[in-house]
């Protein structure tokens, strides 16, 4: 699976530097943001492995990677509930 285009800011985290290094391909979009298309054998590995970069990123394509995405976010906040965090 490929993800094409999570847009990033670069300066934030260096997602540039510290993802498509070694795993994908990148190009600046504007001066406050890249494109970088990552791929994985399976959607929510990439979500796991974004989630561990800690930088915010947009997904401009793959629906089945926002579905994974999703699906992990729903988890995530379900394990946090019971502290009523806004």
């Amino acid at each position: 699976m490929a993800v094409s285009g999570s847009r990033a800011d670069p300066r934030v985290g260096g997602l540039r530097e510290r993802a498509a290094a070694d795993t994908g391909h990148n190009e600046s979009a504007d001066q406050e943001s890249c494109i970088v298309e990552l791929g994985s054998g399976a959607p929510h590995q990439l979500a796991l492995y974004l989630g561990l970069l800690d930088v915010d990123f947009e997904v401009l394509d793959a629906p089945e990677f926002a579905a994974a995405l999703n699906k992990l976010s729903d988890r995530y906040r379900r394990a946090a509930e019971r502290f009523n965090l806004p």
